[in-house]
């Protein structure tokens, strides 16, 4: 499936949580909304899920629009772990995912209905647990029952809303394998998550979200190529003029100044920075080259909204 979010805003009493938001997620894409708490990330998944209506603006997935009735149709292909889980706390753990199942599989045998919930509970190693009770479940075991029981409609749209959320080692690795085996069936997969390492692993496509607003979107190799390979760490001994004049430079891509530091990425091909800091008198004490990961592209692009946001 794929999805299209054309100008979406969403206000909630007085307050603005989506801006003007578009993105385009296509069949088989890894697609990660990346941004801080009350960014409006889980609105978004609220409204593709139809769980919320826009102010202004439309989703479409597959095509057909969430507020048209032919939605019901699309959203039976879709699976989700919304960030509360939605688990009964009062059934066992196989009787959560046969819940789900008769809903989704009406009709199933006995035996396809049985082995259906074995295989799912064993890909979450939960098989052990399938008569305890979740209430005493920890958190992460939760989680994983919840994605167990979202692939229960074999989806063809996979939303994740924190799936990392309280989930050890083991159950991160088992989070990689398990998207990735989605993305080999060209199941598309839309989640939102703070685990920056593991979703550079993941994801083919990304947005950066800040109140409301995508400040930037694309793959991990063009955010990189955006942001990082020829980044430098600045740090300030005296303010001074060049400080502004770097702003304005055409060799630059991105910049952030505060008192102490700044923080620049240049065009690739430009390779004499240290001799423009000379040239310009730049009252330095450190002069660092710097490579980025995701979780270093983020404060860039976050930061780099927020200061557009203040000018």
């Amino acid at each position: 499936m794929d999805i299209k979010a054309v100008n979406v805003s969403k206000n909630i009493g007085n307050e603005v949580v989506l801006r003007n938001v578009s993105f385009d997620v296509n069949r088989g894409d890894v697609f990660a909304l990346v941004g801080p708490n009350g960014a409006g990330k889980t609105t978004i998944i609220r409204i593709i899920l139809n769980l919320y209506s826009c102010t202004s603006g439309e989703v479409f997935v597959d095509g057909i629009s969430v507020n048209d009735r032919k939605y019901d149709r699309v959203r039976n292909r879709i699976g989700f772990v919304l960030d509360n889980i939605g688990l009964f706390k009062d059934l066992n753990a196989w009787e959560n995912i046969e819940f789900f199942d008769r809903i989704y599989n009406p009709d199933a045998s006995w035996q396809d209905r049985n082995s259906r919930i074995t295989k799912l509970l064993k890909t979450v190693d939960l098989y052990s647990k399938k008569d305890d009770a979740i209430a005493f479940f920890s958190r992460g075991m939760k989680q994983r029952l919840a994605l167990a029981r979202a692939l229960i409609n074999d989806p063809e749209l996979l939303i994740l809303d924190e799936p990392s959320r309280g989930l050890d080692v083991e159950g991160r690795l088992m989070l990689k394998d398990f998207v990735s085996d989605m993305k080999k069936k060209d199941c598309t997969v839309f989640v939102n998550s703070h685990d920056l390492t593991g979703l550079q692993v993941m994801c083919t496509k990304l947005a950066f979200i800040d109140h409301g607003v995508i400040l930037d979107s694309g793959s991990y190799a063009e955010l990189r190529e955006r942001f990082g390979g020829n980044s430098y760490s600045v740090k300030i001994k005296k303010p001074g003029k060049w400080m502004d004049d770097l702003k304005t430079c055409s060799f630059v891509i991105w910049h952030s100044v505060n008192e102490t530091e700044v923080v620049v990425s240049l065009k690739q091909d430009y390779s004499d920075f240290p001799e423009w800091l000379r040239q310009n008198d730049a009252s330095i004490s450190e002069l660092t080259k710097i490579d980025r990961d995701l979780e270093d592209i983020y404060k860039k692009v976050i930061a780099g909204g927020r200061n557009v946001e203040g000018a």
